[in-house]
């Protein structure tokens, strides 16, 4: 639990791992975290749950220091609490926690050292230690301090409590303080001095790869990824379907191998049966080693899905490597598909859009949206002293089956654009407006996770597809699960709302998550739009058709409606199309610029949606005029509302949508949107926002706003990010606030007294500018000098006055 604002509050499991374990031993005193669970281990806790979606390193000191959603915000409850274990042994030089180091045990709550008079502590002894810390086996043991000698740990002798002694473990203990010792009390009276305090250094499990050459025209490899721990080769299994492209990455970036085309589980390439090692690890994509990843479950000799097998998790790479912003723009260079090549970059001379496509295909890119650039080659501080040059025909499979050579002399680097991975909505509705999200990456579709899936994400999605603003952006499978066979490409989505390609946003790296078919996030955008108002509730209306020409993703064809017979009954339902209230005001205005063709909306008096009209593209507007419209913004209410009229400053939020009020959801819900709540009210700031449970009552039959986020500088609780409109009926919670009173206006008389002082403010400016004026007239342009500070500051003196012309307001 993690203490708060006065309270506590639980740490919900998504993402717990041993680093996040470990940042929150070490704050607690700890070396590191020995054991970590999910699933409210030791029992629900009750109250708050602080945080949520912990991403630690396992460097950090504190829990708070590690990245996280945001205190008190999460998607859980209490059957989700995560647990720990610390290890109760540390090793440690001069006070720090290291690899290697004095042995010391935590008990009665005091740390202490372990004595090795009578029995000398053996490498069974130090297993048992490195292994309780998460280490790989032992490779040294010391019986005494300040040995320092070869292999051997360096440390000073301890201070304090003196353990154990005469500790002979059998190597397959979990705990120290499991093996038979002298006992906690019946310690051997050598040991008093801490001349006999013990030493051990431990070491970590490291990568093996058994490779192979798998393609020699496209010059792949072919990796089965072990590690190597307690001194033997050990296969990683992946029994949770979590090996993933990300994980991939860091076994190709890291040996050196190139960029990842492929990856998966497969039957080893020597067949061999081993014991495996690891359950599954979880990377970034980033991590500089396989083993700086997250990894879950532990060490798994004991579990029955790691006994020897031939099953491994492999990855095949591609000899290209891209330096740049991300994985497809950036420097290409290439190396021979033999063993022991070194990349080497490729020369941009000749480097044209035909090579570029090559080079974007054998990535699993779509071909470049541009064309290619070169980066000129600086004459100093570039150390390349030769480079590949790569001539190719267009329709080869990989850059090595291009004619290839080495030249000493080159202008200028290829660099690699492709084209950002694309979106595209599956099992869609209303006319391609809406579905499930799906990402092209890596020469596949694969779905889009819906944990923090919000408003800016969606924003990216509609405009990356070219259509109008989100106005649903739901998750849970609302547009149906992900494909049996498919793959996750993107989990923990943050964007800005900003980007212009959802590739571009934040994620967990790609293919990683923790999600089930059921957590496909779809999205539905507008066809309509208004441009050019001041905010997205007024402006130009516009209209968009999709035209499916049978590509990976439907092309949008926007139109400017026409005014011709337009009526209110159609701004009505552009305005709900596009998520807002009922027209507040629409008019017939002169076109300012003219970039799409017309299209007419014929809508009858019965539609109920935009869908029920008649469009007819590419018309001819007889009235050569645009539609500006202005739609309107949903009231706002706190409840329960007091029968004597007085002024609400707390309760539960309401808003009416349609001519029906209904509940704002709690999921999310913070000062922000409160403040814009408050704001809307014409209250002052929101003093508390909070959530009670959710009842609807014969006032309020609806759920009609979810998952807010404001910013809190918007004017209309409607001017924010949200879900809404009833479309979602996973609402548990209602959103309350506490709002502080509406400023005073200052009265009639204050605002008086206020331009009385202005005015006498203003005539004393006019005098001493009159001052000024004679001051300068009576001393004469023949006084003032431009090397002179003097003479053009500070008061005049009586020199420069005439006793008699002294009157400033005078005739002259």
């Amino acid at each position: 639990e993690v203490f708060f604002n006065g309270e506590w509050g639980t740490v919900c499991d998504d993402e717990w791992d041993l680093p996040d374990a470990t940042a929150a031993c070490r704050q607690l005193g700890f070396q590191r975290a020995s054991k970590v669970w999910q699933k409210a281990h030791f029992g629900k806790g009750t109250g708050r749950i602080w945080m949520d979606d912990l991403r630690c390193v396992g460097t950090e000191k504190r829990l708070a220091d590690c990245v996280f959603d945001g205190v008190g915000l999460h998607e859980c409850d209490h059957g989700e609490d995560a647990s720990m274990e610390c290890s109760d042994v540390r090793l440690t030089v001069d006070g720090s926690n290291t690899i290697s180091g004095r042995v010391e045990i935590y008990h009665n709550n005091v740390w202490g050292t372990v004595c090795s008079a009578g029995s000398n502590f053996s490498m069974k002894d130090a297993s048992v230690v490195c292994q309780q810390l998460n280490y790989d086996s032992p490779t040294s043991v010391a019986n005494v301090p300040y040995s320092c000698t070869g292999n051997s740990p360096c440390y000073r002798a301890g201070k304090g409590k003196v353990w154990l002694s005469g500790v002979q473990c059998a190597g397959s203990e979990d705990s120290l303080r499991d093996c038979p010792s002298s006992g906690w009390t019946a310690v051997d009276q050598r040991c008093s001095s801490h001349h006999y305090d013990v030493g051990v250094a431990c070491s970590f499990a490291h990568v093996q790869l058994d490779s192979q050459l798998t393609d020699v025209s496209s010059g792949d490899w072919s990796v089965d990824v072990m590690v190597v721990h307690q001194g033997a080769s050990r296969r990683i299994i992946d029994p949770f379907n979590k090996w993933s492209w990300s994980d991939a990455r860091v076994v190709c970036l890291n040996h050196n191998l190139g960029y990842p085309v492929a990856w998966g589980v497969h039957t080893a390439s020597s067949g061999k049966a081993l014991p495996a090692a690891l359950s599954y690890l979880d990377c970034y994509g980033n991590e500089k080693s396989l083993l700086d990843c997250m990894v879950f479950g532990g060490w798994c000799e004991s579990l029955p899905q790691c006994a020897a097998t031939t099953q491994n998790v492999y990855a095949r790479c591609a000899p290209v490597q891209i330096r740049g912003a991300n994985d497809y723009t950036g420097v290409l260079s290439m190396r021979q598909g033999v063993a022991g090549s070194q990349f080497k970059t490729v020369c941009g001379d000749s480097w044209s859009s035909t090579e570029h496509r090559v080079v974007c295909g054998q990535l699993g890119f779509s071909p470049p949206q541009s064309s290619p650039t070169k980066l000129p080659i600086m004459l100093h501080g570039d150390t390349v002293d030769q480079y590949w040059k790569v001539t190719c025909q267009g329709t080869e499979n990989s850059i090595l089956q291009c004619p290839y050579s080495l030249v000493d002399h080159c202008s200028s680097k290829a660099q690699v654009a492709c084209a950002p991975p694309l979106v595209r909505l599956t099992n869609v509705t209303r006319g391609k407006f809406s579905g499930r999200v799906e990402v092209y990456f890596s020469g596949r579709w694969g779905s889009v996770c819906d944990d923090r899936w919000d408003h800016r994400d969606a924003q990216v999605v509609c405009r990356q597809l070219d259509f109008g603003v989100p106005t649903m952006w739901p998750g849970y499978g609302y547009f149906g699960p992900a494909p049996v066979n498919g793959t996750f490409w993107m989990d923990e989505v943050t964007c800005n709302g900003s980007e212009s390609y959802l590739g571009d946003c934040l994620h967990h790296g790609w293919g990683r998550h923790n999600c089930a078919r059921k957590d496909a996030a779809g999205v539905t955008c507008s066809r309509a739009v208004l441009i050019g108002g001041s905010t997205p509730r007024s402006g130009i209306a516009e209209f968009a058709k999709v035209v499916d020409k049978g590509g990976n993703t439907p092309l949008s064809t926007w139109y400017q409606v026409c005014a011709d017979n337009f009526a209110v009954k159609t701004a009505n339902l552009l305005c709900a199309e596009m998520g807002f209230e009922q027209a507040s005001s629409w008019s017939k205005v002169t076109p300012k610029y003219k970039e799409h063709d017309w299209i007419r909306l014929d809508c009858p008096s019965s539609s109920s949606t935009v869908d029920e009209c008649t469009f007819v593209e590419n018309a001819t507007c007889k009235s050569n005029l645009h539609v500006q419209i202005t739609c309107g913004v949903p009231d706002v209410r706190l409840q329960p509302a007091p029968t004597d009229g007085a002024v609400v400053l707390n309760g539960a939020v309401e808003v009416q949508h349609n001519g029906v009020w209904g509940v704002v959801c709690g999921s999310y819900w913070d000062l922000s949107d409160a403040n814009v709540l408050c704001r809307q009210l014409g209250l002052g700031k929101a003093q508390l926002a909070g959530s009670v449970g959710l009842k609807l009552t014969s006032s309020s039959k609806q759920t009609w706003m979810n998952s807010m986020h404001c910013s809190g500088s918007e004017q209309y609780l409607s001017d924010c990010g949200y879900q809404g409109w009833g479309k979602l009926p996973w609402c548990f919670s209602q959103a309350t606030v506490t709002c502080a009173p509406a400023p005073k206006k200052k009265s009639s008389s204050s605002n008086g007294v206020v331009i009385g002082v202005s005015i006498a403010l203003v005539l004393i400016l006019l005098v001493v500018a009159l001052f000024v004026w004679r001051v300068c007239r009576k001393v004469g342009p023949s006084r003032f000098r431009r090397d002179s500070v003097q003479a053009y500051t500070g008061l005049a003196t009586d020199e420069e006055f005439d006793d008699e012309d002294d009157d400033l307001l005078g005739d002259d």
